[in-house]
């Protein structure tokens, strides 16, 4: 399979993990003063309760990448693994690890810090430790999803498609209903033109968050693809107008507009798309924007 010049760019979600929870604590005695005691791993909790722009809300409790950077009313200070992971989405790498240091021994048999850990290494281009990390989550819990997302993620960074696709499949067989790895999945087959088998994962996504803007992309992407302008359109208009500048988003939705005869909107729309920087999307951007003002 070949990647299409189409979409000019998807977005991949991390899968991150909310706290795990203590083991409950007695009077306070000299105990108390000892080694800390040891966190418990429930399944249960890979979730954050952080909010989000409505913008972006589907994935918000399984991915702080839809978490804004600047947004710090949910995380605890006192909640290790929030912390150390808000950390890495600011980049504040020393602090994140210097915090997981700290913690290991307490943490040493919990997935979710591993995952948490490794997450923070990718996000800091250390691709091998990242590896390393997430393995390490597999060994405590093999069926563990966001780790098994992740290392889709990785399969993508370098560039083995085949392999990712199968890390998300792997993912959701292992929880069949997780956003993250179906969203990652649509978008790595909406990526090679495989609309028709994308299609139906945005639309379950859509039902459980209307507006976000990056499902409503994949839904109207899928069924420009598919020939559908109309329908395209459709979704394409629900996106507010601030995202229509996304070359992913702008491009195409003039290209539909133009297919349906609304050519003034369509050269509306691709004058307010941003140029994308890749050279392959900077041509698929101006044969879209001659076509539009009929230089061709």
């Amino acid at each position: 399979m070949n990647k299409i010049s189409l979409l000019l760019f998807f977005v991949l979600l991390f899968s991150c993990s909310s706290p795990t929870t203590r083991q409950n604590s007695k009077v306070v005695s000299n105990n108390d003063f000892k080694k800390s005691p040891a966190y418990i791993y429930q399944s249960g909790k890979d979730y954050h309760s952080s909010k989000t722009d409505t913008n972006f809300q589907s994935m918000s409790d399984e991915s702080l990448n839809r978490i804004s950077p600047d947004n710090n009313a949910d995380i605890n200070e006192n909640d290790i693994l929030s912390t150390m992971i808000d950390l890495c989405y600011k980049k504040k790498f020393n602090q994140a690890f210097e915090l997981a240091r700290t913690h290991t021994n307490q943490m040493m048999k919990v997935p979710t810090f591993w995952n948490q850990l490794a997450t923070c290494y990718l996000l800091n281009g250390k691709e091998r430790k990242a590896l390393l990390y997430f393995n390490k989550a597999l060994e405590l819990a093999p069926q563990y999803t966001p780790s098994l997302n992740n290392y889709g993620l990785i399969y993508l960074k370098q560039n083995s498609d085949q392999k990712a696709l199968a890390a998300f499949v792997k993912s959701l067989e292992a929880k069949k209903f997780a956003k993250t790895p179906r969203f990652n999945m649509a978008q790595l087959l909406l990526s090679y033109g495989l609309a028709d088998e994308a299609l139906p994962i945005f639309r379950s996504l859509v039902s459980q968050a209307p507006k976000d803007v990056d499902i409503l992309s994949g839904l109207a992407n899928s069924y420009f693809l598919l020939g559908d302008s109309r329908q395209s359109i459709e979704f394409f208009k629900q996106i507010p107008e601030k995202f229509q500048e996304r070359p992913d988003i702008g491009i195409n939705y003039a290209k539909a507009l133009y297919e349906t005869g609304a050519k003034d909107q369509a050269l509306e729309k691709i004058e307010n798309v941003n140029k994308p920087k890749n050279l392959e999307h900077q041509k698929y951007y101006q044969e879209t924007f001659d076509l539009i003002k009929g230089k061709i």
